[in-house]
């Protein structure tokens, strides 16, 4: 089974995600939703997004809706970097087409955030919204694995 495995990083955690499903796996290829690649050459399709903010990324959510059709007729998993389960939940509500949701395999493998890596704001609304105060990554590879052999 040939499996396509796409992400959109936003601070490369989702990118570390799809790497390892892509060691897990014999015959799959890797891409950014950014890159060029083929999804009917695929039986399976892994996409990974990050969750920030409280909204699955802006790539992802236009992928699945201009696949829609194509992705309804192939297994699919998801996989969402996120730190806040609560963020998760309603991210997944409120950006993902129902038939997307109950037709995929979703999972949350955990998140991180470097603060360094924020601008001020972004800072004040993540410690606000998570009470994150320092550098933290969640990474649950057990979790990953369910996408692996799901049917």
């Amino acid at each position: 089974m040939k499996v396509l495995i796409l992400y959109d990083t936003k601070h490369g955690f989702t990118k570390k995600c799809a790497r390892y499903l892509n060691d897990k796996l014999s015959e799959s290829c890797i891409y950014e939703l950014s890159e060029i690649f083929d999804i009917l050459e695929f039986d399976k399709i892994l996409l990974g997004s990050y969750i920030y903010m409280g909204e699955i990324s802006r790539k992802a959510v236009d992928f699945l809706k201009t696949h829609r059709k194509i992705l309804l007729k192939k297994e699919l998993g998801i996989f969402c970097s996120a730190l806040d389960k609560n963020d998760y939940l309603n991210a997944l509500q409120k950006s993902l087409e129902p038939e997307i949701f109950y037709h995929a395999k979703i999972v949350l493998p955990g998140g991180s955030v470097k603060l360094e890596e924020l601008n001020f704001f972004d800072k004040r609304k993540l410690k606000k919204r998570i009470n994150v105060t320092e550098n933290t990554e969640e990474f649950y590879p057990n979790i990953l694995d369910e996408l692996i052999d799901f049917k």
